[in-house]
């Protein structure tokens, strides 16, 4: 971590930013650095740099910065300095404006739902190129020979890759750029109300996908259902969606989520027990 956070701090030094009380505000798939007293947010992504580049950043910075242009309620990046992405010292740093986020108040699910089908409509017309297909199959396929596994987590890895192809070839539904991994960890509890963040999976898919991610944690209970409030209100205010197409995508999301959380597992032990749920979730959604 030491390393990341002396990556975001150089960057944002040279561009003139005057940092003097660098915070850690998360160590997990990315570090999260807010440089205070500047009202910036470095990020610098250290598990999905495995396999992602320089490209994958920039549309990331594109979708997100167009969002919050049109007044969407997302977290959005820097606009009196580039926001990069910057490289230095082998790490990939974006810059973010610094917002602020009470995480022991009450999360406003309803308007979390609501803002997430604006995100939705407001993407509709948005560029697709250069975003990956939401099942990400071929990414994970490379991931998991990676992946320090057991037989019996390799095997399980290996056959949901299977069985998330056969499940695609039965699913024609509408695709367009979508955040990609939206629970509401993701929704940052500010005094103006809830806000979207981290669009760091956003890729082509339905529009459900991300009501998948928003309920698969409720719908398996266990650790992770204890780290979040529920998400009922926030499918309320969502809207119509196509209920039997989420629980078609569920496994596959949760196949997409146990790969990765793996990965973060090699290097931040205290995620284990949650990849272990997650591969049980794939166990289970899949029926293997």
């Amino acid at each position: 971590m030491r390393e990341a956070i002396e990556a975001a701090v150089g960057v944002a030094r040279e561009l003139g930013l005057r940092v003097r009380d660098p915070l850690v505000l998360r160590d997990l798939t990315n570090v999260l650095v807010h440089l205070a007293p500047a009202p910036v947010v470095a990020r610098v992504p250290v598990t999905f740099a495995r396999l992602r580049g320089r490209a994958w950043l920039t549309k990331e910075l594109e979708l997100v910065a167009s969002l919050h242009d049109a007044g969407l309620p997302v977290a959005g990046p820097v606009q009196d300095v580039p926001a990069g992405p910057h490289e230095r010292g082998g790490f990939f740093v974006t810059l973010w404006a610094y917002v602020e986020n009470d995480g022991d108040a009450r999360l406003d699910g309803a308007g979390a739902g609501l803002a997430l089908r604006q995100i939705h409509e407001a993407l509709e017309g948005a560029d697709p190129d250069g975003l990956d297909h939401y099942a990400r199959l071929d990414e994970l396929a490379v991931l998991v020979r990676t992946l320090d596994l057991d037989a019996g987590e390799l095997s399980l890895l290996e056959r949901g890759l299977d069985a998330a192809a056969e499940v695609l070839t039965g699913i024609d539904a509408p695709l367009q750029p979508v955040h990609g991994d939206a629970h509401l960890a993701n929704v940052l509890r500010t005094p103006a109300g809830p806000v979207w963040s981290d669009f760091e999976n956003a890729c082509l898919g339905p529009r459900e996908l991300d009501i998948a991610a928003l309920t698969i944690r409720a719908a398996h209970g266990g650790l992770e259902a204890a780290c979040l409030e529920p998400p009922d209100e926030a499918l309320a205010s969502y809207g119509d969606y196509a209920a039997g197409l989420v629980q078609q995508l569920i496994p596959v999301h949760a196949l997409f989520l146990a790969a990765w959380t793996c990965a973060l597992a090699e290097r931040v032990p205290v995620a284990r027990p949650f990849a272990q749920e997650r591969l049980g979730w794939v166990r289970e959604g899949f029926g293997l």
